[in-house]
């Protein structure tokens, strides 16, 4: 039996094309769904690169204003603190009869001064200056202003001021006294040097509300005192004057008057051979100069002051040459260059103008300041054994009246 098979009919033209034509659109549709997946992994990716190069900017901000840092967290200055902390209480556990085994979750008393007043601290510093001997001198010479500079340590700058009363250059001085911009904490503090300053007869207090920082309170008081004295001598509040350094400072002025090429003379001297002859490295530990020789030079240190910290390190860079560098940074351990390349700072940067007016400064004849800011309570000098040695020949403050 015969059967008959029927070939299906092969597709038409038309049917070939409207495939072929499905076929293109469907293509097209997963291209397009693909493009637009590529669009989006881009704007993606410029995403995340775009927020890794900000990231990138704030972690070079963040390095920057913390290498400033860097050296005080190496020096394990936290853990001295939490030694000196574990020492102290101790003392006090074994002082009551406890063994230290006992110290575990024992609560220690907060610890109050021994002198807690303006007029215990006050009477304090007297009484340690008449032990050693020191007496009323002479009233120092009236022309010159004297310009002194506090914050919180109301201790250091009592000290200071009883030896410029001693002098008889009360009169001649302005205390100038950074404030605590709202903390209420520091607020406490600023207060009680406020209170001890006041128990001196001092010609002026220069009291701030908000915080200048010593950068702008240099600045200022120096365009403030150069507009009312000739002469000037400038001691921050760890800067001990000893007894006839106002009049020291002011003879040595008159000294310098005519000369041109010496811009400041200095009482804290840095220990260099041949150092008598004047160098181009300033010191600021204690120092004088006359409105006449710090004008021009204000002028410029203003504005550097006032340049963003990339054009004043570029300003450093164009003139910082290996010839001036050799000149100030005369100083091991305490080296001018190391800060002029990092950031703005007042004396560093006067150091610099100067040296590039070929500008000297000149010891005076006679030690006339005994810098007493190293120590256990110091803001950056704690290895008072170290900093005893030039070109820093820092003191305690235990030690300045022996030296009055």
């Amino acid at each position: 039996m015969s059967r008959n098979f029927e070939k299906p009919d092969a597709p038409s033209a038309t049917d070939a094309a409207e495939a072929q034509v499905a076929d293109a659109r469907k293509l097209q549709r997963v291209t397009d769904e693909l493009r637009s997946e590529l669009s989006a992994e881009k704007l993606f990716v410029q995403q995340v690169m775009a927020e890794n190069d900000r990231l990138k900017e704030l972690i070079a901000k963040l390095h920057h204003a913390l290498e400033p840092r860097i050296s005080s967290i190496l020096t394990l200055r936290p853990l001295r603190f939490a030694l000196a902390e574990r020492n102290r209480i101790k003392a006090e556990v074994r002082k009551k009869g406890r063994g230290s085994e006992d110290t575990v979750g024992q609560l220690i008393e907060a610890r109050k001064h021994e002198y807690s007043t303006a007029a215990d601290i006050v009477e304090r510093v007297r009484e340690t200056a008449r032990s050693h001997g020191a007496q009323p001198g002479r009233t120092a010479a009236g022309d010159v202003g004297i310009a002194v500079y506090a914050h919180d340590r109301a201790h250091f700058v009592s000290n200071v001021l009883h030896a410029l009363d001693l002098q008889g250059a009360s009169g001649l001085v302005h205390v100038w006294i950074d404030g605590d911009h709202g903390n209420a904490g520091k607020r406490v503090r600023v207060d009680l040097v406020h209170d001890c300053v006041q128990m001196f007869p001092v010609k002026a207090v220069h009291r701030n509300r908000g915080n200048f920082g010593f950068r702008k309170m240099m600045l200022l008081s120096m365009r403030y005192m150069m507009e009312r004295y000739d002469k000037i001598v400038f001691l921050e509040d760890d800067c001990f004057p000893v007894g006839g350094a106002v009049d020291g400072f002011s003879r040595a002025l008159d000294a310098i008057a005519d000369k041109p090429d010496v811009f400041s003379v200095y009482g804290h001297p840095f220990g260099l051979a041949n150092e008598e002859q004047g160098v181009a490295r300033f010191q600021g530990w204690g120092w004088a100069t006359t409105s006449e020789k710090l004008r021009p030079v204000w002028d410029r240190l203003m504005d550097c002051y006032l340049k963003t910290e990339e054009e004043y390190l570029d300003f450093v860079r164009s003139v910082l040459t290996p010839e001036i560098q050799a000149q100030i940074d005369i100083t091991p351990g305490r080296l001018p260059s190391d800060t002029l390349t990092k950031f703005f700072a007042w004396d560093e940067t006067l150091c610099l103008l100067t040296a590039l007016q070929g500008m000297r400064h000149q010891r005076t004849d006679k030690r006339l300041i005994y810098n007493f800011g190293a120590g256990a309570d110091a803001a950056h000098f704690h290895d008072i054994d170290y900093f005893r040695e030039p070109p820093f020949n820092m003191v305690s403050m235990d030690e300045i009246w022996a030296h009055y």
